[in-house]
């Protein structure tokens, strides 16, 4: 449960920002490609770390990883919002913030699944990874139908500021999280490197025909999921006067 009310109130605190970022530089660049560049800059370097981030999660404490990294995100998005109050904030300050934020995501959101199994009884996961996914399919919907109305009413500045104590009480739930310790790989057999840790992963699942095949479909539905996601606050935007409300009502689209 402590697992759980930190990801549900650190992801509805990411739909509110997400929602904010997109229309602020809509609004001030009158740029989707930009708005679109942001939004890759959010996506891309986790991309590119979580070929190696599950390897590094598994060497090295994943409860030291998750109120870590929550931290430098509230940090990262409290640093953000003083940026925006002192009106010091431009496009590419937005992208280097995004990225570093992108970064930590790459190692929190893995971890939290792996932590799952060592919390739990054998009995009651399924059960534990039903609740982590309906928290997330939750956060997306409520996030951004909350998050549209939040910048309507309040701005972006009161969005940002609630983003950055939302990573930051997480983290405190999480602080009180009890993980059993395990034998890890090192107890069990010869210790080897994270390079080879990574190609014995990765050794498995190109063995494994079901599994490409899998990833594949995930690969295909993300990268059209992606480009509607782009255009969503453009069409809000056209359709509305008030885009950001607008969007929160929109269906939203969680793979």
């Amino acid at each position: 449960m402590l697992l759980l009310s930190g990801q549900l109130v650190s992801q509805i605190g990411d739909k509110f920002h997400m929602i904010a970022l997109s229309f602020y530089v809509l609004k001030t660049t009158g740029s989707s490609a930009k708005m679109g560049a942001v939004l890759a800059a959010s996506l891309i370097p986790s991309l590119i770390l979580g070929f190696f981030s599950g390897a590094f999660i598994d060497r090295f404490d994943r409860k030291s990883i998750i109120v870590g990294t929550d931290l430098i995100r509230g940090v990262i998005i409290g640093v953000f919002a003083l940026l925006f109050y002192f009106n010091a904030m431009n496009f590419y300050v937005i992208l280097i913030m995004q990225i570093l934020l992108s970064i930590n995501g790459a190692f929190f959101d893995p971890a939290v699944p792996a932590i799952i199994p060592t919390i739990v009884d054998e009995k009651n996961l399924a059960a534990a990874n039903s609740k982590h996914q309906f928290i997330a399919g939750f956060s997306t919907i409520a996030g951004a139908f909350l998050g549209g109305i939040m910048v309507s009413a309040a701005g972006y500045l009161w969005v940002f500021v609630l983003n950055a104590v939302s990573f930051i009480l997480s983290a405190f739930f999480e602080c009180f999280i009890e993980i059993p310790k395990t034998p890890g790989k090192a107890e069990t057999k010869k210790p080897q490197g994270i390079w080879e840790d990574m190609k014995e992963g990765y050794r498995y699942i190109f063995t494994r025909q079901d599994l490409l095949v899998l990833l594949f479909m995930v690969f295909i539905i993300h990268f059209f999921v992606g480009s509607i996601e782009v255009i969503m606050p453009v069409m809000a935007n056209i359709i509305s006067s008030d885009g950001a409300k607008t969007l929160g009502f929109l269906p939203r689209l969680k793979i």
